[in-house]
C-alpha cells in the first residue's frame, strides 16, 4: 500500500505546526519574563530583609551604647549627655530606616497603605479598611 502525497494536507499540516511553535514561542517567552518579574522580586525582598537585620542589630548596639552611658551615671558616673543625645537621635534615625523597610517589603508582598491615612490594607482592598478612601495601586 502506497502513501500518496497529498499537497494540500501536507501544507496545512506545515501551516498547524508554524503556528503551533509559534504559540509555544510566545509562551515560553511570557514565561521567561514572569520568571524573571518573580526572581527580581525575589532578590528585592532578601536585600530587605538583610537591610532590615542589619537595622535591627545596629539599633540593639546603640540601645546597648545608651544604656551603659545611662548605668555609669546611676552608678555615680556621670556620662556625658550630648553623647547620649548623639545615640538617641542615631536611635530615631535607624528606627525610622527600619519602619521604611519593614514597609517597602511589605508592598512587595502585596500589602497596600491607605495615602490618606497610611494604614496597611490587605492587597484585595479596594477601599481602606480604617478610612474608606479608594487605595491607589500604584
Amino acid at each position: 500500500m502506497a502513501i500518496q502525497f497529498n499537497k494540500e494536507v501536507w501544507s496545512r499540516l506545515l501551516h498547524r505546526t508554524k503556528k503551533t511553535a509559534a504559540e509555544a514561542a510566545e509562551a515560553a517567552k511570557t514565561g521567561a519574563a514572569i520568571v524573571g518579574q518573580k526572581a527580581e522580586e525575589t532578590l528585592a525582598c532578601a536585600k530587605l530583609r538583610s537591610s532590615i537585620r542589619e537595622l535591627k542589630g545596629e539599633i540593639d548596639n546603640q540601645l546597648k551604647a545608651a544604656g551603659e552611658l545611662v548605668y555609669a551615671t546611676h552608678k555615680g558616673t556621670p556620662s556625658d549627655s550630648e553623647a547620649l543625645q548623639t545615640i538617641l537621635e542615631r536611635l530615631d534615625a535607624l528606627n525610622r530606616d527600619l519602619s521604611d523597610a519593614e514597609r517597602e517589603l511589605k508592598i512587595l508582598k502585596g500589602a497596600l497603605f491607605c495615602d490618606v491615612c497610611g494604614a496597611e490594607n490587605a492587597a484585595t482592598n479596594v477601599y481602606c479598611q480604617e478610612c474608606g478612601q479608594p487605595l491607589s495601586r500604584l
